[in-house]
C-alpha cells in the first residue's frame, strides 16, 4: 500500500503542483483552474448533502428480542 501510494500519488501531486505554479502568472487560467475547483468542491458538498440526509444510522449491538435460557436450575 505504501508503495503504491508513492509511485501514485506523489507523480501526480508534482504534476498539479507544476501546473499550478505555471498557473500563478497567469491571470486566465487561474481562474479556469479556481473555477474547476470551486466547481468539483460545490458537486461534492451536494452530493454529500443528498447522502447524509438518506443515511440511516445503526448500531453493531441489537437487542436480542428473546432471551433464551438453558434450565439448568429448579427455581
Amino acid at each position: 500500500m505504501f508503495w503504491g501510494f508513492v509511485v501514485i500519488f506523489f507523480p501526480i501531486a508534482k504534476m498539479f503542483a507544476n501546473y499550478e505554479q505555471r498557473t500563478l502568472h497567469l491571470p486566465l487560467q487561474y481562474a479556469g483552474m479556481i473555477s474547476a475547483l470551486t466547481a468539483v468542491a460545490l458537486e461534492l458538498w451536494v452530493f454529500n448533502r443528498h447522502h447524509a440526509r438518506s443515511a440511516v444510522l445503526y448500531y453493531e449491538e441489537l437487542p436480542p428480542e428473546v432471551i433464551t435460557t438453558l434450565g439448568l436450575s429448579y427455581w
